[in-house]
């Protein structure tokens, strides 16, 4: 979980890296910019404004249920 409150890319990527990342089964709580690198690849992510956990400041990341 990204807790940042100093910015809205979750991942930052130095300049000198030179493979490309791969974002997979995450989940993001923004509509942003996702990663400052520019070639990376995302895979089975999930995005939403509030993606709904039980208790983010607990860090229980645990999905809410739904009716």
């Amino acid at each position: 979980m990204n807790d940042s409150r100093f910015s809205d890319t979750p991942l930052l990527v130095g300049s000198g890296v030179t493979r490309k990342v791969l974002l997979q089964n995450n989940i993001f709580g923004n509509t942003g910019t996702l990663t400052t690198q520019v070639d990376a690849s995302e895979k089975a992510d999930y995005g939403a404004l509030a993606p709904g956990f039980v208790n983010c400041g607990a860090f229980d990341l645990r999905p809410i249920a739904t009716p």
